[in-house]
């Protein structure tokens, strides 16, 4: 299940046109910007509710952008801001289905807009709370 799931958030994230790339978990070294990252908060959640069981996820996407030009020039947020719009618009679109599950829930939980990290780079976070139901 975890490896399909994967597979489906990959095939989705890496269609996002203003990222140089989408990589599980981390990135490799030198890469360029900007760049998503993405990874489930926490393992799989089983619970009963009302009869029936599901798997819950927390996916989370990362997503980094230089701020600061080699020449020294300031890079505003704002193209990566439109990516992250791009990576919900085709998030909340694309098909999460999984052999053997019904997603019964996908919904925006968390977005931390950009904020600078380490004085060098913008980051924005995206959280997507993900349920299941086992057929």
């Amino acid at each position: 299940m975890l490896t399909e799931l994967r597979t489906k958030i990959y095939s989705i994230g890496s269609t996002v046109s203003g990222s140089q790339g989408f990589y599980y978990v981390s990135e490799p070294q030198d890469t360029n910007y900007p760049h998503t990252n993405y990874f489930l908060v926490d393992d799989v959640i089983d619970k009963q509710q009302t009869g029936g069981k599901y798997d819950n996820f927390i996916l989370q996407f990362s997503l980094f952008d230089r701020r600061q030009l080699t020449n020294g020039n300031l890079i505003a947020a704002t193209t990566l801001e439109k990516t992250a719009e791009e990576l919900i618009t085709k998030f909340n679109a694309g098909d999460l289905s999984l052999t053997g599950y019904t997603l019964t829930n996908k919904q925006i939980q968390f977005i931390r807009p950009a904020v600078v990290v380490d004085g060098l780079y913008w980051q924005i976070i995206i959280q997507y709370n993900l349920e299941y139901e086992r057929n």
